[in-house]
């Protein structure tokens, strides 16, 4: 049985004009981006058409893409620019929060496990509810390292070059993320998984 190509194969591919190839790609990538997205902030519908977005850079910008570049972070840091121009057109103080309660109910459903009780379930979701505002609730710095590193899982430097800043930038706002969160859900203490020191 044949091995699926890399997403770095499938971008060299696009690099010499296969369009299926790029379709692959982008479909390997869209849920992922929205899923970044989603926790950046945006609501659903602005996410899917970020999303949408950051696939049409990635093509147009396919022949200046580095074979030695890791695809993942490299379409991360463009999702990250779209992102933040569409926040430069609409900046406010404020974190959209009005789609949680129905995100609190998916959650229910996609984690749910065949033995688990109601009640189980229910905390469950309430808990990650919980997390998932206390992380938008973040001031933006913070929240991009932390989404960046606990949820994409990307290495320190990775955000670093997601971002365009030093690695110490990364650690410190990191840090501040983790105590943020801590001291927002001291009951539940969500930092410690993202904090990958160990493979930093």
């Amino acid at each position: 049985m044949r091995s699926e190509p890399s997403d770095e194969a499938l971008m060299a591919d696009a690099q010499r004009g296969r369009e299926e190839a790029f379709h692959e790609l982008a479909l390997r990538l869209r849920g992922r981006l929205v899923r970044f997205l989603r926790r950046l902030g945006c609501e659903e519908a602005t996410a899917q058409d970020l999303a949408q977005e950051a696939l049409l850079r990635l093509w147009l910008r396919r022949s200046s893409y580095q074979a030695s570049r890791p695809v993942r972070p490299y379409v991360l840091a463009i999702a990250h620019n779209v992102w933040a121009d569409h926040q430069s057109t609409r900046r406010t103080g404020a974190v959209p929060l009005a789609s949680l309660s129905r995100g609190a109910e998916r959650l229910l459903r996609a984690h749910a496990v065949a033995d688990a009780t109601p009640e189980a379930l229910l905390l469950e979701g309430y808990r990650r509810f919980r997390i998932e505002r206390a992380v938008r609730a973040l001031p933006e710095p913070e929240r991009l390292v932390f989404v960046l590193a606990h949820y994409e899982q990307l290495a320190y430097r990775e955000v670093a070059q997601v971002l365009g800043i030093a690695e110490g930038t990364v650690k410190s706002r990191m840090f501040r993320a983790v105590r943020a969160l801590r001291a927002a859900l001291p009951d539940l203490d969500p930092g410690a998984p993202g904090h990958r020191e160990e493979q930093r």
